[in-house]
């Protein structure tokens, strides 16, 4: 598992997010800032949840965030929305309504690169945040079919 940050909106949240040691940085959105963030060396990926949005963000990154994943329609949603985007090898992070039921239909998908959103470090509910980091895994060893 590797750690990211986010909720960045703007350079200064992404500074915190880059000073407490996380490997990348999420948003909700597209915004400029989000260009800025890639040009400053941390692997970042933007909202998108439409594909206007992938347009823009396909115009310099190459992974993205897709949010609010179960509300925007969940896999299927995905699917659709990232098939015109295949030949750009666009990568998607799914968050916002994936729990641990729906892990596998989302990782089934060739355009998911991780998912996320039901480990929250707030509170510092750790004993809780390992057990769920660790049914994750298993459940992706499942759906991928890996040891």
């Amino acid at each position: 598992m590797i750690g990211g940050g986010g909720t960045e909106l703007d350079m200064a949240s992404l500074e915190a997010c880059r000073r407490s040691g996380a490997k990348f940085g999420l948003s909700p959105g597209f915004q400029r800032s989000s260009m800025r963030a890639k040009a400053a060396g941390l692997p970042f990926a933007p909202g998108v949840m439409t594909p206007t949005d992938v347009t823009l963000a396909a115009k310099g990154l190459g992974l993205v965030k897709f949010f609010p994943a179960a509300m925007a329609g969940g896999p299927t949603a995905l699917e659709g929305i990232s098939a015109p985007f295949a030949h750009l090898s666009m990568r998607f992070i799914p968050t916002g309504g994936v729990s641990l039921a729906t892990i596998g239909d989302w990782l089934k998908l060739k355009s998911v690169a991780a998912v996320g959103s039901w480990i929250d470090m707030r509170g510092g509910r750790f004993g809780e945040i390992e057990r769920n980091a660790g049914e994750a895994v298993a459940r992706a060893r499942v759906s991928l079919k890996r040891p």
